[in-house]
């Protein structure tokens, strides 16, 4: 899929005040195309909603970097 990949880890808090570990990846594919997914450090699904703002996809939780 991709030829360089590269992740990092931040903290956000959620609606609920859990804090949970995003992980960020940014991938570049063969044909040149940059790619950013985001999900927790468990697996699931985040997608991003604003600048600093992220949602839990599977409970819709809305979640905020801290």
């Amino acid at each position: 899929m991709s030829n360089t990949e590269r992740s990092k880890t931040f903290r956000a808090q959620g609606d609920t005040g859990v804090v949970y570990t995003v992980v960020e990846t940014h991938a570049v594919t063969d044909a040149g195309e940059k790619l950013t997914t985001y999900a927790l450090a468990d697996g699931r699904k985040v997608e991003k909603v604003g600048d600093e703002q992220f949602e839990i996809v599977e409970t819709k939780e809305l979640i905020t970097w801290i």
